[in-house]
């Protein structure tokens, strides 16, 4: 008896299927636009500096469970 054939799943990398586009909320789009205003410089380069800076500053803090995480100001 022949076995069966593999179901098999293929799953792109992530380079291959990720659009760039990350979503931020009205406010935070806000603060960029000002900064946009401020500069002159593009929204995507202020949105990668904030990140680069953040990513080498991180910090990870345990939260509860269904901590609001937005920022209060």
């Amino acid at each position: 008896m022949k076995a069966p054939e593999p179901f098999i799943l293929r799953v792109p990398k992530i380079d291959a299927c990720d659009s760039g586009v990350i979503r931020v909320s009205p406010e935070c789009y806000l603060h960029l636009l000002e900064l946009k205003r401020r500069t002159g410089l593009p929204i995507g380069r202020i949105a990668e500096q904030c990140i680069d800076f953040a990513m080498h500053r991180e910090i990870r803090i345990e939260e509860e469970p269904y901590a609001d995480t937005r920022s209060t100001r």
